[in-house]
């Protein structure tokens, strides 16, 4: 089972601050008067565009101290990574506490994640699924696939693989490729239920289609196989090639084994021996014993 590597980190959740402030007048989550917490938001928002953090910090504040879950969720991002002031890793970890608390499930995200890897306390992993089980239970895709990662990999308790088959099929159903390869793998591999091939090719396919170098790779090996479906070599080599150009070492071990068998395509000795070369140095040691089967 080659369940995709890492956990997700803040690269996703850096938008919060413009997804936060879009998400007031679409929601109305609170009525905004001239000194409500949502209005006392918009214009700490105001201020973080304008560049005038410390203003922002002070209105963020005054928010959240009125309930507004989506100005502890920015003030906590302010706090962690220092802007408009000193970066205090305790107090932010408490504002996207009260953040998640209030249904703002970025904040939840990001409380995992602080948990996760010890940031302003020590880890704790069994509260960091806990908070990703929240984010994900609030539709923040990065929360289900952390949250899946760490029921397959007992991380912060038992191994559970159905619920992880739930969890990825959720961010799989929210657009995110490494959930649908995730997912894919269990699906394939029989792993939380029953095995099912087509749909595990599908989940590759979308994977793929979502740029997942792991997703072309898996999806290439079926084909190749026949699994889930008819075998079509010349597309399973253009999938190999799409997979070790983006990254995956396998995908580049895969497509030296088309080039130096011809199948799918021409026989091409050199071009082999650069992918078994690509797949070695992304460290998949099938790949440098191919490669120094070849030769110069």
């Amino acid at each position: 089972m080659r369940i995709a590597a890492s956990a997700r980190h803040w690269g996703a959740v850096l938008a919060g601050l413009a997804l936060a402030t879009a998400a007031i007048p679409a929601q109305a989550r609170q009525a905004q008067t001239p000194t409500s917490p949502a209005s006392t938001f918009q214009s700490g928002w105001a201020a973080y565009q304008r560049g005038d953090f410390a203003t922002a910090r002070t209105l963020f504040q005054r928010a959240c101290d009125g309930k507004n879950a989506q100005a502890c969720f920015n003030l906590g991002y302010m706090l962690r990574t220092g802007q408009g002031g000193p970066a205090d890793l305790p107090k932010a970890l408490n504002l996207y506490q009260r953040a998640c608390d209030g249904n703002e499930a970025q904040g939840c995200f990001s409380l995992g994640l602080m948990l996760s890897k010890g940031m302003g306390v020590p880890a704790d992993l069994p509260k960091a699924r806990s908070a990703f089980q929240r984010a994900c239970d609030g539709n923040d895709v990065d929360g289900c696939f952390n949250l899946g990662l760490m029921l397959v990999n007992a991380q912060g308790g038992p191994a559970h693989l159905p619920n992880a088959r739930t969890a990825l099929q959720r961010a799989c159903d929210l657009k995110d490729a490494g959930g649908c390869y995730n997912l894919g793998v269990l699906l394939r591999d029989g792993k939380g239920g029953p095995a099912d091939l087509p749909r595990a090719r599908s989940l590759f396919e979308r994977a793929c289609d979502g740029k997942s170098a792991e997703g072309c790779s898996g999806l290439a090996t079926m084909l190749a196989k026949g699994e889930g479906g008819s075998a079509d070599l010349p597309r399973a080599r253009s999938l190999a090639q799409r997979a070790c150009d983006g990254g995956n070492a396998h995908g580049c071990f895969s497509l030296g084994t088309f080039l130096v068998k011809g199948e799918g395509g021409a026989f091409d000795l050199p071009a082999a021996r650069a992918a078994f070369q690509r797949a070695c140095d992304g460290g998949y040691t099938r790949g440098c014993t191919a490669r120094s089967m070849l030769g110069q």
